[in-house]
């Protein structure tokens, strides 16, 4: 019910109040507001270059750390003489990445706070505002199956294609059916008219346009007509560091693809995988007989946003798991073991349906082998890994971890580890279901230690060469209240300390963009 009230159309003035409730606190000293600190201040030089920056999937109402990441980049932008034009978003959207309401299409978007947000985060920018006359292309698209909206085509871009991981993120689940159309509709009918827009927009002028992770709408659009112009485009999102509290990460591909250059040749430091927590303990289940082997099967949140690059051999994770019922039936003397992603359970946006759901409806009682080990306190996944014989991910990066415990690990995703060669990765439905069988009958599950130090590299370098530090821009406690260090935001000098400043010149002449470069 709660989760109804705050996805009505009472949304709009609930955040509305919450605004002005946060500035009166934030007059009276009791919070701290990204939007009303002075990061702006930092003068600005006036050089040639130019960079577009688009984002409208960032901040809705509260701005996060990635808005303490984009300033740092934005603040060293200025250092180096680059015009920054910003492209707000001005009640433009029939549905957007946040403001969407996972329970009807037809709800109003909570447009005003994050207008007045976003307006005063970038004050200092060169503001173009994303508001015109648009035209509705909603009847035309509504005649359209599902099928078709799902892979629809306009003037050589899938729209289609490119609005379904927000659709699956707001409705937080990966089952596109019908209930699913009118989102389709209204997003591409909004994609259009976005296309249209910066199809006149002269990209082309900029010597770098940066978007939220390129893969949420409506960055996702942009995007895509940044790659197929040949314009230098960039995308951001949260890092993997192990080294800081807090990143962002920056890279030419899809963010969550991790998208670096990776040194199979360099090395690493042995004592920073003797330092990561793999040591809780718990009993698995189903130890009341003596199995052939265990088989521990790691999921992922269905409706992330990595899940529109990642589904290639099966349609979903949920496609997949129903795959695996199969397997469940002819090894009956195998113990499998499914691990939800703790991620289902995020307090900002809960999964509607788990994998836990879906266990017990397809699973429990049915399949005496299978077990759940549900996001329960103390429940150490590292344990599990340790306690099996083969690793079955769908594309998280457990995958990566099992392997340097020294599992063999079968990915049924694609992932930005796939194809580096230390896990199996097949191509095909097909092709994963005979590797699995293959691998169960023949009970042949050790790995060279080739594979192993060849994870650890690739593992190493991604949580310590590719994500920038921003610990010494902010501060939080329990990831809620962020303490900006505006000084520092401003500081020229711990810009360039920081790598930022580096970053923007790399970017600027289509450099490698991790932290290390």
């Amino acid at each position: 019910m709660y989760e109804k009230i705050k996805f009505s159309n009472f949304r709009n003035i609930y955040l509305g109040l919450r605004y002005y409730l946060r500035l009166f606190f934030n007059r009276k000293g009791i919070l701290e507001l990204l939007d009303n600190k002075s990061l702006h201040l930092l003068k600005r030089k006036i050089g040639l270059k130019k960079i577009l920056i688009f984002c409208p999937s960032l901040n809705l109402d509260t701005p996060n750390f990635l808005s303490v990441g984009l300033r740092a980049f934005i603040n060293s932008a200025k250092c180096v003489g680059v015009q920054i034009e910003f492209v707000q978003c001005i009640n433009f959207l029939n549905i957007c990445h946040l403001g969407g309401s996972p329970f009807s299409p037809n709800n109003k978007m909570p447009c005003f706070s994050c207008k007045k947000v976003n307006s005063k985060i970038y004050r200092d920018l060169d503001i173009i505002e994303l508001s015109f006359e648009k035209k509705d292309y909603s009847v035309g698209l509504r005649s359209l199956s599902l099928k078709t909206l799902k892979d629809y085509n306009y003037e050589g871009i899938n729209l289609g294609k490119l609005v379904s991981s927000s659709i699956i993120w707001i409705k937080r689940h990966s089952d596109l059916n019908n209930e699913s159309k009118e989102y389709f509709i209204k997003l591409i009918s909004d994609s259009i008219n976005l296309k249209n827009y910066f199809e006149k927009f002269g990209l082309e002028q900029y010597d770098g346009v940066v978007v939220f992770n390129g893969i949420s709408f409506p960055e996702s659009i942009l995007y895509e007509m940044c790659q197929l112009r040949d314009v230098n485009v960039a995308t951001f999102e949260g890092g993997m560091s192990k080294k800081f509290e807090h990143s962002i990460e920056f890279n030419y591909g899809f963010t969550p693809q991790h998208k670096f250059k990776f040194d199979k040749y360099k090395n690493y430091d042995e004592k920073f995988f003797e330092d990561q927590v793999f040591t809780k303990t718990i009993n698995i289940t189903n130890t009341n007989k003596a199995w052939k082997s265990t088989v521990s099967i790691f999921t992922n949140v269905s409706w992330d946003t990595s899940q529109y690059v990642s589904n290639s051999a099966f349609e979903s994770m949920y496609d997949w798991l129903e795959s695996l019922k199969e397997v469940f039936d002819n090894n009956s003397d195998v113990n499998f073991v499914i691990r939800p992603h703790p991620g289902e359970n995020r307090k900002i946006k809960k999964t509607f349906y788990t994998v836990a759901d879906w266990y017990s409806e397809k699973i429990h009682k049915i399949y005496p082998n299978v077990s759940l080990l549900n996001n329960v306190k103390n429940a150490s996944s590292y344990n599990l890994i340790k306690q099996s014989d083969l690793i079955l991910v769908y594309n998280s990066t457990i995958g990566i971890e099992a392997t340097i415990l020294g599992k063999k690990v079968i990915v049924s995703a694609k992932s930005h580890y796939s194809n580096l060669g230390f896990v199996i990765s097949p191509q095909s439905r097909e092709e994963y279901l005979k590797t699995l069988n293959e691998s169960l009958g023949s009970s042949n599950f050790e790995i060279d230690d080739s594979l192993i130090d060849l994870s650890k590299k690739y593992y190493y370098q991604l949580c310590n060469d590719v994500a920038y530090p921003l610990d010494s821009f902010m501060s939080s406690k329990n990831n809620k209240t962020i303490k900006i260090n505006e000084n520092n935001l401003t500081d020229e000098a711990l810009l360039k300390e920081s790598r930022f400043i580096k970053l923007v010149e790399n970017f600027l002449n289509k450099k490698e963009l991790k932290y290390s470069n």
